[in-house]
């Protein structure tokens, strides 16, 4: 049996159509866009030290040499060190191709959130069934007047 055109079904069923369809194109856009900021963006180096390990010399990060985490721990001890590498693994997510990673993971936890929230059925019209507290119990009392009409109020 079809709805009826301006009934609470069918705007119900319109509603979740529409927050669907916005969760695809968040979904397709937020894809689209990872795949061009990861094939476009460079890959970010900070600063460069160099250590030298058994006659050999390599590079690093500046902020991984073992003279800058000893005088960090130096002066803030074990919690400058964490608080230092959270803030640098943050910060590292909005740059380079870790940004692509970023945006994409965004687009997929939004789009799963309207689709989930599309498929609540928060939009019908008979509203008790899904909060059942908010009517108070008029609709449980009118349902149960409907099935024992003889029964004192």
């Amino acid at each position: 049996m079809k709805p009826e055109s301006g009934t609470g079904q069918a705007r119900a069923t319109s509603a979740e159509k529409r927050l669907t369809l916005v969760a695809l194109a968040i979904f397709i856009l937020g894809q689209a866009l990872a795949a061009l900021i990861h094939f476009t963006a460079p890959e970010v180096w900070d600063g460069v030290a160099y250590e030298i390990v058994d006659g050999k010399v390599y590079a690093v990060p500046a902020y991984e040499s073992k003279r800058y985490r000893l005088e960090l721990e130096r002066i803030g001890g074990k919690a400058a060190i964490f608080a230092d590498d959270f803030n640098r693994w943050f910060s590292g997510l909005w740059k380079g191709k870790k940004l692509a990673k970023t945006v994409s993971l965004l687009s997929i936890v939004a789009s799963l959130a309207l689709w989930r929230l599309g498929s609540l059925g928060l939009f019908t019209s008979d509203r008790a069934s899904v909060f059942p507290a908010a009517n108070n119990g008029k609709a449980q009392k009118s349902a149960e007047a409907e099935h024992h009409p003889h029964a004192p109020p």
